[in-house]
């Protein structure tokens, strides 16, 4: 069967379908129309589908903890008990307008919390499927990113022991505050069943007028 022609070197054969093979000839023709002998036949094997699974979406639903509180370091672990936290969909924050759950930054308005805590689980049905993590992260200010207590992602943020009184390395403003930053996260840091991520996010000074917070988690098989 003729699947087509071309007048280079180079042929491309579309609408093919997936994990499927095919074998071809080739017969060069010249400017007279003098055909050649078919060539030896090449098989090939289309590959499988590329598919992404979205373990954690944009609009998630997120605990959060906006009380100004020094939660220490235990609150990033799978474990750890956050019933008593409130909860809402991404994006979290404040001072825009367009956040889907608006979170607090206490009385005082010149003197807000530094940081905000968020908390949310995924489920992984075999770890061994996933080749590579890819996470989106919107912080405004800054975040740190951990996914069952190990730390995956730091983005505007200094380097070393980071607490609740630390700052955001630098002040964020549109458009960055909801530009979304892209980070590989290893994939040895899942399990099977159920898996937590943990992410601070820090102001960058106490009279911040605006606080922002989404984060969406892509697997690739």
């Amino acid at each position: 069967m003729l699947v087509g022609s071309s007048p280079t070197a180079s042929f491309n054969d579309s609408g093919l379908t997936q994990q499927t093979q095919y074998t071809y000839t080739v017969v060069a023709v010249d400017a007279a129309n003098l055909s050649s002998a078919p060539s030896a036949p090449l098989t090939i094997t289309t590959p499988a589908p590329s598919t992404t699974a979205t373990l954690v979406a944009f609009g998630s639903i997120w605990r959060y903890l906006d009380n100004g509180t020094n939660q220490g370091t235990a609150w990033r672990a799978s474990g750890f008990n956050d019933s008593t936290w409130a909860s809402g969909p991404s994006l979290l924050g404040y001072g825009h307008g367009d956040e889907a759950t608006t979170v607090g930054f206490g009385a005082n308005a010149s003197q807000k919390y530094i940081t905000t805590y968020f908390r949310s689980t995924f489920n992984v049905a075999n770890v061994g499927s996933v080749q590579s993590l890819l996470m989106h992260l919107v912080r405004d200010d800054g975040a740190v990113v951990y996914v069952n207590g190990t730390e995956v992602a730091r983005s505007n943020m200094p380097t070393g022991t980071i607490t609740s009184t630390t700052f955001a390395s630098t002040n964020v403003s549109a458009p960055q505050d909801r530009q979304a930053f892209d980070f590989t996260v290893p994939t040895n840091v899942l399990v099977n069943g159920t898996n937590t991520v943990a992410v601070e996010v820090h102001q960058n000074y106490r009279a911040s007028t605006d606080l922002a917070f989404n984060l969406a988690l892509i697997a690739n098989p």
